[in-house]
């Protein structure tokens, strides 16, 4: 199973005795099989499957099978939702299944290490590793390095940069914990003293960036299966065997898992329960904050008092009894246990505080560990409910105005620090439930003077409004006369509309084979192909597409899936764009592995798809209506877009000079054959061109711009004067198009994952204004600057995530800047900076403006004018944030729940019952 952050989604791929597809979108909480025209083979269980962002892509590798397909290395496409297999794949490994695989997003890597031979003969130990931009595997026999074994668990570290690996099988069950450093490609053996882990094979392990620390669940072990949860703290280097009181898993082995650090959650799937005792059942984990630390001093006998105190104030308006309760716990390591209760009951309009503290004594701590970081467990929670026995009907309601918890922490040895107080979001408590709907920003001063109802009513209007601006804040496509470049439906609109053909690919293999050059749109429209179809897809086709369950797939009426592309070439003469070939064989090598036996790929050439001159007037008026909506071919999500940038060359040219090629003679009327040398030829590079640089601009409009962003009008109109046109004329309306689809696509998008070079900062500076519903920004591996640091803040998007962005204190003082106005940002994520106590100090006083935002810093934590320090310089250093506490929300309609429920986070187990894959 892999985590898909860019979709939000968790990706299944087979299993024991299994090969179907699954995809789980966490948002919506529904599994969904994915019925695709070509899948992996033999790879029913025992396989390694992990997530690229860089391409949007899943990999994988092996399975169980024949030797054969145990070595086959899969790609998986996520935006055309296409499986190829990287044939091209140089020095590959032996085949392998039960092997262990992780992808290192810094170098583009995978890194693969053991398993067994696909006939389970054969053990292996090389540590192999996959360059993704190279298409190369290469195998080393590292010293030291792991034992031989399979049914390891592997996972990968970004902040350190490598791998862990834990347990697995060979002539015995491992118990140990090894690293590997991918920059030196150094293994080197853990050696964390006890408690730790039994030794076991089939486990899960899981790394948390936000706590820096490792996950390990169940496995097998020589006793049978288990169901223990362990945390390994990589700088502690010691493992902690976590205690959940709530309802677990069962115990089980051979299961999958993966973190969600969107949600900082994690997802637990399948697995066995014992001899022919295959689950389907789907557990979430809430993962618990860090432990907070703290140091006693470093006399060699001291005695020690920690004291956390939780106080909440409400006012408002009571309609219902309600009980309102405090609760403050201390846990500190080694030391008694503190815990404080407080409760009061409201019946009336009024204002009332509830305090809670808790104390826990530990003495005698001797110089052998007083210098060391004690762990200390602290944990504030506020909970409310309606009084038992209730008479009020549940149509009455409570509504709070006001919820402020304050925390103090205090330690006899240091003086006392107290937290900033944190303002909750209002919410109002339905009936007898403890259902709890964040309030719209400016109505919560309203809604304390109304009756409520009224507020009930506000809040409903306040979020539909919200969900009308984030969902649908634009022009409908339809009411404006466009089309939407999101909605499947619409792109099959538009190719009726505007009578565009598109070609078969397997027409463009008959040319190939034939070794004709591509034909004019008029002369295509009659050629048949040796199956019997028709070169060009008809437009009674395009009307019996069938479209199940609206999702992004067509299927012919015979059952076939359609892949949607679209080339952008240069036109190498003014008679014809190909008139060698050398396109037309690029255009096959880039989409044949799309075309299967359940599949067909549908291409936009414009030569072939789009009435060429000379043209009738009904020609003509296809011809114009196509270009008014062209970027939608490019632009469009449902497309695969590649772009054929390089002319032909040459020596290719030499060897075909007396080919003939079929163009339009003037003169004579008519279609004729001429030589490619007696064509008028156009040399002008691919990057000069206009046409050429609009329909790049197009495709790089897409959610995930990877390396690319779009320009803004300004900046295109300025571009497109210096390209060439063939047609001057044919500038205005390409910059006409461009202003049009830029402005609707940056309505849509929701989502950026980008890597940039340094010449495209200053292009996502000027677009990101126009990007109004941006949810996630995730930027990796760019300089970006005080400015772009700024601007990504100022985005408006709720969860930013900047890695290895060469940040330092001067960036850092841009984003408090941009936090001190800004309204929108929830979670900031901070990776691999140079930022110094001073940043740190700027991004602390910039939370307590807003208090919501929480600031992941190298994975430390700035929460709501609470900042975990740099170094241990402070009695208490907390991380006591809303996500310590434990709210339960229950689902009442008509309040929609927030789109990320996980307002406070406990650290327990929650079975999901949505529909799931079946047994594995």
């Amino acid at each position: 199973m892999a985590y898909d952050f860019i979709g939000q989604a968790l990706w299944l791929h087979g299993g024991e005795g299994k090969s179907d597809f699954w995809r789980y979108d966490i948002e919506s909480s529904t599994w969904t099989q994915q019925i695709l025209a070509s899948e992996p083979t033999s790879t029913n269980g025992g396989h390694a499957m992990v997530f690229d962002e860089q391409r949007h892509a899943l990999w994988l590798y092996g399975g169980k099978g024949s030797l054969t397909n145990g070595e086959k290395l899969w790609k998986f496409d996520i935006a055309n939702m296409t499986w190829s297999e990287q044939t091209h794949a140089l020095n590959k490994p032996v085949g392998r299944k039960n092997h262990a695989m992780v992808y290192d997003f810094h170098e583009q890597m995978l890194w693969m290490f053991g398993g067994r031979m696909s006939n389970g003969n054969y053990v292996l130990e090389n540590t192999c590793r996959y360059d993704i931009q190279t298409s190369t595997w290469r195998t080393w026999a590292l010293d030291p390095e792991p034992p031989k074994r399979y049914s390891h668990a592997m996972a990968y570290d970004s902040e350190s940069r490598a791998v862990w690996l834990h347990g697995g099988e060979h002539t015995a069950k491992f118990d140990d914990l090894w690293k590997l450093d991918v920059q030196t490609k150094t293994w080197s053996e853990q050696t964390p003293g006890l408690p730790k882990p039994s030794a076991r094979r089939n486990a899960v392990i899981i790394y948390d960036p936000i706590g820096h620390r490792l996950w390990l669940h169940g496995g097998l072990t020589d006793g049978g299966r288990i169901d223990d949860l362990w945390r390994y703290d990589i700088q502690m280097v010691s493992w902690t065997e976590e205690t959940v009181l709530t309802s677990k898993p069962m115990a089980r082995y051979s299961h999958v898992c993966v973190y969600d650090f969107m949600r900082q959650d994690l997802w637990l799937h399948g697995g066995w329960a014992g001899p022919y005792q295959s689950r389907q059942d789907f557990w979430k984990f809430t993962v618990p904050a860090p432990n907070t630390t703290t140091t006693l001093g470093s006399a060699s006998s001291v005695s020690a008092t920690t004291t956390t105190s939780s106080s909440a104030t409400i006012s408002g308006t009571i309609l219902t009894s309600t009980t309102f309760t405090s609760t403050a716990t201390l846990t500190p390591v080694a030391m008694a246990l503190g815990t404080a209760t407080s409760s009061t009951t409201l019946s009336t309009t009024s204002t009332a505080t509830v305090t809670a503290t808790a104390t826990a004594t530990r003495s005698s701590i001797s110089s052998t560990t007083s210098s060391t970081w004690t762990t200390w467990n602290v944990s504030v929670t506020f909970t409310s409910a309606v009084a038992a026995g209730d008479s009020r009907s549940p149509g009455h309601h409570t509504s709070i105005t006001s919820l402020t918890r304050s925390t103090t922490t205090q330690s006899s040895t240091r003086s006392s620090q107290t937290q900033t107080s944190t303002s909750l979001a209002p919410h109002v408590i339905l009936g007898d439930n403890t259902a709890k709907v964040p309030l719209e920003q400016g109505t919560a001063s309203l809604v304390a003077s109304l009756s409520c109802a009224a507020a009930l009513a506000i809040m409903v209007l306040a979020w539909k409004a919200r969900k009308m601006r984030k969902i649908n804040g634009r022009v409908t496509p339809e009411a404006d006369g466009q089309y939407s470049l999101t909605d499947p439906l619409d792109f099959i609109r538009y190719l009726r509309e505007a009578d565009v053909r598109l070609v078969r690919l397997s027409y463009l293999l008959e040319l190939q084979q034939k070794r004709r050059p591509w034909p004019r749109r008029q002369e295509a429209e009659s050629v048949v192909l040796d199956s019997g179809e028709t070169a060009l897809v008809a437009a009674s086709e395009l009307n019996h597409l069938a479209h199940p369950d609206k999702g992004r797939r067509f299927f012919t009426a015979c059952g076939k899936l359609i892949h949607f592309g679209s080339v952008s070439h240069c036109w190498e003469s003014m008679q014809h764009p190909d008139p060698w070939k050398f396109q037309l064989d690029q255009t096959i090598s880039r989409f044949h592995h799309m075309e299967g036996d359940r599949s067909q790929v549908w291409l936009f050439i414009d030569f072939m798809s789009l009435f060429q001159y000379p043209r009738s007037e009904a020609q003509n008026q296809s011809f114009l209506k196509a270009l008014q909506g062209m970027h939608v071919l490019y632009a469009h999500e449902l497309v695969k877009v590649e772009v054929l940038d390089e002319l032909t060359p040459m020596d290719v040219q030499s060897a075909q000079k007396d080919c003939l090629v079929a163009v339009y003679n003037d003169a004579n009327k008519r279609v004729e054959e001429i030589p490619a040398a007696a064509l008028k030829l156009n040399h002008v590079p691919y990057d000069q061109r206009g046409w050429c640089q609009a329909e790049q601009e197009w495709a790089s409009l897409r959610e995930t711009f990877a390396k690319r962003v779009p320009m803004p009008p300004n900046l295109f109109s300025n571009c497109m004067d210096s390209c060439r046109f063939t047609h001057r004329n044919d500038s205005a309306l390409v910059k006409e198009l461009q202003e049009k689809i830029f402005l609707q696509k940056a309505q849509e998008t929701t989502k950026l994952n980008l890597q940039l070079p340094d010449d495209q900062v200053p292009v996502l500076c000027a677009a990101l204004p126009y990007f109004g519903n941006l949810d996630v920004v995730i930027i990796r591996d760019t300089k970006l600057g005080c400015e772009g640091a700024r601007r990504i803040v100022e985005s408006g998007s709720r969860h930013i995530h900047l890695d290895a962005c060469q940040l330092g204190d001067e960036e850092a003082l841009a984003i408090a800047d941009a936090l001190e106005t800004t309204t929108g940002v929830d979670q900031l994520t901070l990776r691999h900076t140079q930022i110094s106590s001073l940043g740190v100090e700027a991004l602390r006083a910039a939370t307590k403006i807003f208090g919501a935002v929480c600031i992941n810093l190298d994975e430390q934590k700035i929460s709501g004018g609470v900042a975990q320090s740099v170094g241990p310089t402070s009695s208490m250093e907390t991380t006591d944030t809303l996500r310590n506490a434990s709210f339960v929300s229950v689902e009442t309609p008509p309040s929609p729940p927030p789109r990320f429920p996980i307002l406070l986070r406990a650290s327990r187990w929650t079975k999901h019952l949505s529909p799931s894959p079946a047994l594995r």
